[in-house]
């Protein structure tokens, strides 16, 4: 059900969610190269460790407060410190950089939640991708850009059709 929406302040960002999920497909092999978020006009590195995603693995990753990543230090959303307004600036992708030319990753599903305490929690997803996952590697394109952002109430809306407050609607492939 459609949302109000609400206007958003600009804020500082203090902590970037990021969930992946790669698709669980037999062709899909366990993408070994290195994976980027773009957001606000900025890259960050998206790793914590694991040395590459098996098909239909899903992994949760935090930037900023209680960072979750390797070099937090050179990937935090508050040094240098991001702006909200630059989130509909620039645009928000997904970028695969392949360690070979037959290293490719069949991503799924993509959620960015960006939290300040300044601001409404902002909300950007994609999946499933278009009409299912999409491949990214050297020969099939290595970015896929995620949906303009929408900020999330921190209380819950009124839908038009009921008159009774409910939650954001969220895509129901992203739950659970």
């Amino acid at each position: 059900m459609p949302c109000r929406k609400e206007r958003r302040s600009h804020g500082q960002h203090h902590a970037i969610q990021l969930r992946l999920v790669a698709a669980p497909v037999e062709r899909a092999s366990r993408a070994e190269g290195s994976i980027f978020l773009g957001l606000a006009g900025r890259e960050f590195r998206v790793s914590d460790g694991q040395s590459a995603f098996d098909r239909g693995d899903g992994h949760t990753y935090l930037y900023g407060d209680g960072a979750s990543v390797l070099d937090p230090e050179f990937n935090d959303p508050r040094h240098p410190q991001l702006d909200t307004i630059n989130l509909n600036k620039f645009p928000t992708y997904i970028r695969f950089e392949p360690r070979s030319q037959n290293d490719r990753w069949r991503l799924s599903v993509v959620e960015v939640i960006v939290r300040s305490p300044e601001a409404d929690e902002i909300y950007i997803e994609i999946g499933p991708v278009g009409s299912g996952p999409i491949w990214l590697g050297q020969g099939c394109g290595k970015i896929v850009y995620l949906w303009p952002p929408e900020p999330l109430s921190r209380t819950t809306a009124t839908s038009p059709e009921t008159g009774r407050r409910e939650p954001p609607a969220r895509n129901p492939a992203l739950q659970g």
